[in-house]
């Protein structure tokens, strides 16, 4: 027997709501939830509409929120006649529009407060299109009759769902439409350096964008197997990555050699300096000589 004290209170009316396309209404202790013919669904606002939870739900499907500057609030202002989902900012502009493609995937766009295609932050791309798997696939698209390109910066563009086994590995990393090394071919790299080079423990040199989209992987999710194996791998950038998320400045790095080169002066007292090796004990200092 159900509890009335945790069991939400039902609405339930014989048509659709005129606006908002739901028949059932229940009542939670922080909120409401509308449904319709069993299934989550809301058109002029949040299905699931909660102190701690607002979601978008059309027809029993998940629509996933838009990824935006933490200084721009969105808000979901429903679904057009035309099918399009519409989430405006605090200013009343449509920053982003959504709607459902042939392939049942829904393609959410990215706008600037004129109205033109805006690059995502962190990632520039200015289109995502969810599929119903959990697969995602990242564009960037200048413009409405412009041909979309496969691009992102701060993680794979083509995303398999956390459910496919190696979803990391298989998830394709491209920029403008190019194939790119993402951190797994830059594993790969390392491994093999470390075969013709075994006596060397550094990591190879890589590109400034190579180093960047190790450090989105860390940002991403900084336990996740594939951020740990960055921390094993290329530890600068992993430590980069972290100082970035706890809002610190970027650490100073030392190559391998300065290193060992250290703390072999600090063991055998070939330095005068008594506190020799101490930067390596305490931290390197993540400040210059103004404090900054």
């Amino acid at each position: 027997m159900s509890d009335p004290r945790t069991t939400p209170a039902h609405q339930k009316t014989s048509s659709y709501h005129p606006t908002g396309g739901w028949n059932e209404k229940r009542t939670h202790s922080d909120g409401h939830s509308y449904w319709r013919d069993g299934k989550l669904h809301r058109e002029d606002g949040y299905a699931v509409d909660r102190r701690s939870n607002r979601q978008v739900w059309i027809g029993g499907k998940l629509i996933p929120a838009p990824e935006t500057k933490q200084d721009v609030r969105l808000t979901f202002t429903g679904v057009t006649k035309a099918g399009y989902l519409h989430w405006e900012d605090q200013d009343g502009m449509i920053r982003v529009r959504a709607h459902l493609n042939a392939r049942n995937a829904y393609e959410m766009r990215y706008f600037d407060v004129e109205g033109e295609p805006e690059p995502h932050w962190a990632g520039g791309y200015t289109l995502v299109v969810h599929y119903d798997d959990g697969e995602r696939r990242y564009f960037r698209q200048d413009y409405d009759h412009g041909v979309p390109k496969l691009h992102r910066l701060d993680g794979p563009a083509i995303q398999l769902p956390v459910t496919t086994r190696n979803h990391a590995a298989k998830s394709k990393w491209l920029e403008d439409g190019q194939r790119v090394d993402g951190p797994v071919e830059l594993f790969i790299r390392h491994r093999m350096k470390m075969k013709a080079q075994p006596d060397d423990w550094s990591p190879p040199v890589i590109t400034d964008r190579e180093a960047a989209r190790l450090r989105a992987v860390v940002i991403a999710d900084p336990e996740s197997p594939i951020a740990l194996d960055v921390a094993f791998t290329y530890s600068n950038e992993y430590s980069e990555a972290i100082c970035h998320i706890d809002g610190l400045p970027a650490p100073q790095h030392h190559s391998v050699a300065d290193e060992a080169a250290a703390w072999l002066a600090a063991l055998t007292g070939e330095d005068d300096d008594d506190t020799a090796g101490d930067e390596f004990i305490t931290g390197p200092d993540d400040t210059d000589e103004t404090g900054n």
